[in-house]
């Protein structure tokens, strides 16, 4: 575990010199240097550092050489393809047209997952660093070395962002396509896609109107009874499953310790609102889709599985909202060190409960020098 600290220190160590530190070209360089680590870190990781990691190596030997598809030898089908998006698939196939070693796909996943993630950090935040250190606690253990399908799909919601501010409809549509040929779930995107559009609409008011409905439904278990009155189809089985027969099958409580967290953040960034809007070019954005992610969670509490992983692709933002409360104090060093604080109470909350494997880096790796 020490190697988790160990990093979680380093971070804070940059976030606190970014609060001083003016010149640019010195920022950028150690930014790259870091990214490039989580890179590393996340692509060598060994075979039983985190959960998936064999499903994985399972969908990369099973996926057929890029040329294969080219020819029209190998026709996707997501039900011969263990129910994998095909743009997942191709990533791998185009990795096994250098190298059938599995670490490379790891690799290359990481590189994209961690790079996207990394040029809207530094675009968005004004406190890139801390802003790492929240996605180091908060995202890259769940997505860039775990689920890593959710890791590409939900960075690349990072852009849309930007396509909402614009209001630039194509290219949204476009970025949640390619999201779901990655991972299905990310068709999700296209409820702040339409939530978008009402936007200037959304007044305080009426965000706590709607997490207020969210805690009702969800008290009552909304999901479950409208699973059970679904036609029979495919999603409904896959639904049902999760739902009522997977070990997954959980109830999240209203009031559990991720949900008054983030009610108590947008509340705090409801309450800052205005000057918020102010100081963060993009703040409105990220406030919808930070609501929605609570309003979300709240709404399906019944089914614990669905219900954090729907709100995981809209509570993206977090990492870069919370590091622009220290504008609003002229004391920023404490705000500072509440945050990193917080982020250290949560991520040894995440190592411990959640019984985080020792780190080693993968046995395949000896392959390449041998």
């Amino acid at each position: 575990m020490l190697i988790y600290w160990l990093i979680f220190v380093f971070l804070s160590i940059l976030a606190f010199l970014n609060l001083y530190i003016k010149d640019k070209s010195i920022k950028f360089v150690f930014f790259i240097f870091i990214m490039f680590f989580l890179i590393l870190f996340a692509g060598l990781r060994g075979e039983t550092v985190s959960a998936d990691y064999l499903r994985y190596v399972m969908f990369f030997e099973m996926t057929p050489n890029i040329m294969e598809w080219v020819s029209g030898d190998y026709q996707y089908s997501i039900v011969n393809s263990y129910m994998v998006e095909p743009l997942y698939l191709l990533i791998g196939a185009f990795v096994k047209v250098f190298t059938t070693n599995y670490v490379f796909n790891f690799l290359f996943i990481s590189f994209i997952a961690v790079s996207i993630n990394s040029i809207f950090y530094f675009k968005y935040s004004k406190y890139v660093f801390l802003t790492v250190l929240l996605y180091f606690v908060f995202t890259f253990f769940g997505k860039e070395m775990t689920q890593i399908r959710n890791g590409v799909s939900s960075a690349l919601g990072l852009f849309l962002i930007f396509c909402f501010y614009k209001k630039l409809h194509l290219r949204s549509l476009i970025i949640i396509a390619t999201a779901s040929l990655i991972h299905l779930a990310s068709i999700c995107y296209l409820i702040p896609f339409f939530v978008n559009f009402f936007r200037e609409r959304l007044t305080n008011k009426v965000i706590i109107g709607f997490i207020a409905l969210g805690m009702a439904l969800g008290y009552v278990g909304i999901l479950k009874s409208v699973i059970v009155l679904l036609p029979d189809s495919f999603l409904k089985v896959k639904l049902y499953n999760y739902a009522f027969m997977s070990k997954y099958a959980d109830i999240t409580p209203i009031f559990d310790l991720v949900n008054i967290k983030n009610i108590l953040f947008l509340s705090i960034f409801l309450i800052f609102r205005n000057k918020l809007s102010k100081k963060v070019i993009y703040f409105d954005v990220m406030l919808m889709m930070y609501a929605l992610g609570v309003f979300f969670r709240l709404l399906f509490s019944d089914v614990d599985i669905l219900a954090g992983r729907l709100a995981s692709y809209f509570t993206i933002v977090e990492v870069i909202m919370i590091p622009s409360l220290i504008l609003l104090f002229k004391q920023r060093i404490f705000i500072f060190f509440l945050i990193v604080f917080y982020a250290g109470t949560i991520f040894n909350m995440q190592l411990n409960l959640h019984n985080r494997q020792s780190y080693y880096i993968s046995n395949k790796i000896s392959e390449i020098f041998n």
